[in-house]
């Protein structure tokens, strides 16, 4: 029997078989191609998938946009408890899914169905970050908020922009998850990462500019902290690109 012909009995999470998809459904896709149909929009909507690995943090990104300076100026318990329960589902969700996937690498695949295992198990790893920095990023806004450190309206609409690059570029990882990407498509990625760095850097040497000419350097250092935790999401954004690319 072939790679392709077998099936195998692993333990579903729970988290899966909440979509509506049972457990024998799933078992019988449980081959050369399980993991690659788990992503295909035949079985799971890339929508769906990205909620599974954590790109609910596109939303994540989006509340830091629109919600911002609320959120800084005001106390919002339920906001605040929403991003950490996001949080806290994207962590079950990479461990659900890692042990998923460790289950699925043990059988007998073709060379290339294991390598897309070991792929997958890096892009879990990449949307967790991606999910951790996106939380740190609130715990920063917090942080200040309780010290009376208010971010000032220009400066956090001056990140927007910078935000816009990065929550774009989560867009089109989130169109492409469910597929290997071609080599235009990774070149696309390559032009926002570059774009990214372009403008961390810019903000950044206007940030040191302000400190240099006397500025609040507790404050800056905040925004400082700020501009690196979004690059860092784009950096993770990149990763997953690669990694796509990288698919049989």
């Amino acid at each position: 029997m072939s790679a392709s012909e077998t099936t195998f009995s692993v333990q579903i999470p729970s988290n899966l078989l909440k979509l509506g998809i049972s457990q024998n459904e799933i078992q019988n896709r449980v081959s050369e191609w399980l993991v690659f149909s788990l992503f295909s929009e035949g079985k799971i909507s890339s929508g769906k998938a990205g909620e599974l690995l954590g790109i609910s943090r596109l939303d994540f990104i989006q509340l830091l946009k629109t919600r911002g300076i609320a959120f800084i100026n005001y106390s919002e318990d339920e906001l605040k408890e929403e991003f950490s329960r996001m949080e806290n589902y994207a962590d079950e969700m990479r461990e659900e899914l890692t042990r998923f996937l460790l289950q699925c690498a043990q059988q007998e695949l073709s060379p290339g169905s294991s390598q897309n295992i070991s792929i997958f198990l890096r892009m879990v790893v990449e949307l967790e970050d991606i999910t951790d920095d996106c939380y740190r990023l609130l715990m920063l806004i917090e942080k200040a908020q309780k010290r009376e450190m208010l971010v000032e309206k220009k400066d956090l609409e001056a990140l927007f922009p910078y935000l816009n690059l990065v929550y774009d570029f989560l867009v089109f990882v989130s169109n492409n998850i469910n597929d290997r990407i071609s080599e235009e498509q990774l070149s696309f990625a390559n032009t926002c990462e570059d774009k990214i760095d372009e403008f961390k850097s810019v903000l950044k040497k206007e940030t040191r500019k302000k400190i240099e000419s006397g500025a609040d350097v507790k404050y800056e250092l905040l925004m400082l902290d700020l501009i690196r935790h979004i690059e860092k999401i784009g950096d993770h954004a990149f990763n997953v690109a690669q990694n796509l690319r990288e698919l049989n």
